[in-house]
Formats: structure tokens, sequence, C-alpha cells
């Protein structure tokens, strides 16, 4: 906004005049100038005030008022003053949309909570990283997590993504734990046939073939199980009948 007479500089600091001639010991309200003029602070904490050569405290020592300072206390007679204004905030504004470069961006500020639930990576973009894993709701998107067995087991929705290595008993396979796409995949880690058993209203159908039911692991077999509708799957693999 336009000024009448000299400007004030962003982030200028000023001493204000000394009003200590005026204590008395029953006054408590003053005039704020600078050089003269009135100054109008916007706020108590714009103000460092010292009465006596004791700093007061901005809203319980004094308060200010327009241009004018109104103390708690009244300053006694011969006590000093010295205050000075805090320049005005500077503005820095919004930064413009494509102006804030990455080297502007402090290396690892950036957290899950301000990214979007859905990224696009275009056709020829790459995710990179130097350590760690790139993982997704059903785990490691590179690895296929172990879930080791040594006795009967019965496949939960966490196993998706998974591959369960069991040694005896079998797995058995539940109505209402995965959605389509789910995949899980068995491997029979012993010298025995290892038995996927189908549960209740559930199908499970043998890849190629179509026929539905209990499916047999020969040993050392690998099977992949995937889900491609509601309580149905297809199986597929090496030892699966």
């Amino acid at each position: 906004m336009p000024y009448i007479g000299r400007q004030v500089a962003r982030g200028q600091n000023r001493t204000i005049d000394d009003i200590s001639s005026g204590f008395n010991g029953s006054t408590s309200t003053f005039n704020l100038a600078v050089d003269g003029e009135a100054v109008f602070p916007a706020s108590n904490s714009q103000l460092f005030v010292s009465v006596g050569g004791v700093m007061q405290n901005p809203g319980t020592d004094f308060t200010v008022s327009g241009s004018q300072v109104v103390f708690t206390t009244n300053p006694a007679a011969g006590l000093s003053f010295f205050a000075v204004m805090q320049g005005d905030s500077v503005d820095v504004n919004t930064p413009g949309d494509s102006t804030v470069s990455t080297s502007k961006i402090l290396n690892d500020a950036v957290t899950g909570a301000k990214l979007a639930d859905d990224i696009t990576i275009s056709t020829t973009g790459n995710i990179t990283t130097t350590a760690g894993s790139v993982t997704d709701s059903k785990g490691d998107v590179r690895d296929i997590p172990q879930n080791a067995k040594t006795s009967a087991y019965v496949l939960v929705a966490s196993d998706a993504g998974k591959h369960i290595s069991i040694t005896t008993g079998g797995v058995t396979l539940n109505s209402g734990i995965f959605a389509i796409g789910d995949a899980v995949s068995v491997y029979n880690n012993s010298s025995s046939n290892q038995t996927i058993t189908q549960g209740s209203s559930v199908t499970l159908r043998l890849a190629g073939v179509g026929t539905a039911g209990n499916k047999t692991l020969a040993t050392y077999g690998l099977a992949t199980i995937l889900c491609v509708a509601t309580n149905e799957f297809v199986i597929g693999g090496t030892g699966v009948s």
C-alpha cells in the first residue's frame, strides 16, 4: 500500500522514541513514535520492551492499542525505557505452478502422506531403489516371499503374492479369503505327495483341463493358484494332477 512520508523497509527494526520522561508511577498509557512519527504495531509481540532494564512480557506486562502502549503496572519515575518494533513481515507468497525444482526440496522431506493414492509413471520412466525394496499391499513386487509350513495349513489372505513351502499335511483353500487377481504358489518341499484341498463353496479347476476338486501336488512339485472369480480358482504348474 502507498505511504505518506518515508516508506518502511520490509523487515526493518525500528527503535521507539524514549517515553521514560513521562514515567511518574500513575500513568499507564503512552504514545508510541519513531523520530516523532506515530507508529502502529500490529500486535503485542511486535514490540520488544524494556523498562528499568527488565524485559517486559507482551500481553502480560503490556499491550498495544493503536499507536499506544498500555502497561499493566504504571512505570515509576526514574525508570529507563527502551523498545524496538520489529519490521513488517515479509510476504513470500505461494510458489507458482511448476516453479519448485527438486534441488529446493529437502532430501527425505516428502512422505507417503504427501503422495497421491494413484501415481502414473510414463512408459519410459523407471522406479529405482538403491536400498530396500519396492512393495505393495501384497509384499515385495520383485521377490516371492516364502511362508514355510511343516504341518497341515489353511491359506489366509496375507498369503497372496507369497509361496507356501509345505513338508506335510497339505494345503486347504477356503472360501471368502482371496480377491480376484490374487495368486499363491505352493511348493511341495517333501518326497511325498501333498493334497491341495478345495474348501466348501470353492471351485478349484485344473488349468487346461477344467476338472474341479482336490488336487495332488507331486514330490517337489510347484503349483500356482490364481483367483479368477469369487471363490473360483485355477491351479497349474509342474506336478499338479
